[in-house]
């Protein structure tokens, strides 16, 4: 390890017995823990992030595979509590917001973010039976409260708003009887107006936005890239039979999809039967760049459509690949150019 800015020496954190092949780091800066897979002696290997104590196997694999990457998925973790807007009386809409939640570390390998909200309302503690929405309007007067669990791949964990009282508007004053009017003479009566028919809405309908982020903008051949697709409802009604796809460029391998993905690897693709209003999934993926990927920029697309929704949302995002420096590993410089008896290896 070393610092960041090039100051100091580097130092060995740990080292491995000899056979060994460390591949990949994944980082819990939270819990104070550093993960890579070793090829070599197949295994899942864990120690503190401050270089104390020794390393420890966190699991084994069978002979011959060979681990490597390793990707670490938390429960959610809250980083601000909800919030209630609206009115404090009977009959005013309340709103709950989703709170604030940490995000993915993708280039410690740490997925964390929430794929899916929940709401329950309370009243004086307690919970209200059905109040399972965003919003919700009081029937009785008391301290309202949302608590908002959060869920993803790894599990669920909940964050509760502050109260807010909720009271019955207040009396309206009496008014004083008016003197009764003399009655005026009879009118001739006057047609009635035809009646308009009664205006009906219609059902509310889906809307379906994805989003697609890299874990980086710059790469170099060999370089791994952690993408984020965010596809969330912000309509009032359920899309049903979801499709997410993405297409990586001919240049990437895809390594691994969070959750797993169906299709090949050169379009991957998860199906939802069903995204309720308001709510969001998020799915992950990790390519590589081809070792002997020319340079450029490289662009990753997805697209989102349903069986209840008009059209296909797309989202795109951009890396641009730079060359190898000269004295790389793959590099011009780094092949010999002559034939030798002598074994190069990098």
């Amino acid at each position: 390890m070393a610092s960041l800015d090039g100051s100091g020496a580097a130092a060995t954190l740990f080292t491995e017995a000899p056979g060994s092949s460390p591949v990949g780091l994944a980082i819990d800066p939270a819990a104070g823990k550093i993960y890579w897979a070793n090829s070599g002696v197949p295994a899942i290997r864990v120690a503190n992030l401050d270089g104390s104590g020794a390393a420890a196997t966190l699991f084994t694999e069978a002979i011959g595979s060979a681990p490597a990457f390793p990707a670490l998925l938390r429960s959610p973790v809250g980083s601000g509590a909800p919030v209630i807007f609206g009115g404090a009386q009977l009959g005013q809409q309340l709103s709950c917001s989703q709170g604030s939640w940490a995000s993915d570390l993708l280039g410690s390998f740490l997925s964390r973010a929430p794929a899916s909200f929940a709401f329950q309302w309370q009243r004086d503690g307690a919970d209200v039976a059905g109040a399972t929405s965003s919003t919700y309007p009081p029937t009785q007067p008391g301290a309202y409260s949302c608590r908002v669990t959060a869920t993803n791949q790894a599990g669920s964990s909940s964050q509760t708003s502050g109260a807010v009282a909720v009271s019955a508007p207040p009396s309206q004053p009496s008014q004083p009887s008016q003197p009764s009017q003399p009655k005026a003479p009879n009118q001739p009566s006057q047609p009635k107006a035809p009646k308009h028919p009664k205006n009906h809405h219609h059902k509310g309908a889906p809307g379906l936005t994805v989003t697609l982020t890299a874990s980086t903008s710059r790469a170099r051949p060999s370089s791994v890239i952690g993408y984020r697709i965010v596809v969330a409802n912000g309509g009032d009604a359920t899309a049903r039979k979801v499709t997410v796809c993405d297409e990586p460029p001919a240049e990437q391998r895809t390594l691994r999809t969070m959750p797993a993905a169906t299709g090949s690897k050169s379009q991957p693709c998860w199906h939802l039967k069903s995204l309720a209003a308001g709510a969001q999934r998020v799915f992950r993926m990790t390519a590589m760049v081809a070792a002997n990927s020319g340079t450029g920029v490289q662009r990753t697309s997805v697209s989102v459509e349903a069986a209840n929704v008009k059209g296909v949302r797309t989202d795109s995002t951009a890396v641009r690949v730079n060359p190898l420096p000269e004295t790389a590993c793959g590099s011009r410089l780094a092949r010999p150019q002559l034939v030798l008896r002598t074994n190069f290896r990098c």
